[in-house]
């Protein structure tokens, strides 16, 4: 397996700023007339930082949905790939190279909003840790997508619905509404998008490790699918 197919990243990304960020941009442009309309609650406004916080998590979730839908399925369902696979082409590389794509237009399309909220309530928001966090976020929601969509065109409606499922499980479980032998082993199987969030307290080590391996698990998933799945006549690099 060769290198990324850098030659086609200058069509990529033009194909890319023509669909997808343009509701990313709608979206981001949303979450910061939210952090620049909320009232300061309080002496130190902790309350609606919280809420700041929270539109940051679901915003850059949103972001990460939109970069990665149709990221396989799009080319599939309109026959794309008969003509892009044809020539000597990698499709495992080929569509990683979109999805790193995807992921710093994610990070760009971030930056803005956590840049308001570090301005409006004179926190840190922005540093390594933000970037570790908002990297972790794309590797276990964006491998998610990628793999979705690598087997279905409903990719990130099948994420949005894996989303609720593990909130609502989590949510019972931790109330203590939700034990049996079952739940503890569907949790562990679900992402651990709990772990995911741009804010919040740092993850112990042993969560670190489950969202990294998790979300390296997915990837690998969908690149192998892409590698070995007959796509078209052809040679591969």
């Amino acid at each position: 397996m060769s290198g990324l197919p850098t030659r086609y990243a200058g069509w990529m990304v033009r194909d890319f700023a023509a669909g997808p960020a343009i509701l990313m941009v709608v979206l981001s442009g949303l979450a910061l007339l939210v952090v620049r309309n909320l009232q300061v609650v309080g002496p130190s406004g902790n309350a609606d930082l919280a809420v700041c916080f929270v539109a940051l998590d679901w915003t850059t979730m949103s972001l990460t949905l939109v970069a990665t839908a149709g990221l396989v399925s799009g080319d599939f369902s309109q026959g794309h790939q008969r003509t892009l696979f044809a020539k000597p082409l990698n499709p495992a590389l080929y569509y990683l190279q979109r999805w790193l794509i995807g992921g710093v237009a994610v990070g760009v399309a971030t930056l803005p909003i956590a840049y308001a909220i570090a301005s409006r309530f004179a926190v840190p928001v922005i540093g390594l840790g933000f970037f570790a966090r908002l990297a972790l976020l794309y590797l276990v929601l964006g491998g998610l997508v990628f793999l979705l969509s690598t087997i279905t065109r409903r990719d990130w409606l099948v994420a949005i619905v894996l989303i609720a499922w593990q909130a609502a499980l989590g949510a019972a479980h931790s109330a203590g509404l939700a034990h049996g032998p079952l739940t503890e082993p569907l949790i562990a199987i679900l992402p651990p998008f709990q772990l995911i969030g741009l804010r919040g307290p740092t993850p112990e080590f042993a969560g670190l490790v489950h969202a990294l391996g998790y979300g390296a698990l997915l990837l690998g998933a969908a690149l192998a699918v892409l590698q070995w799945r007959p796509l078209a006549r052809g040679a591969r690099d």
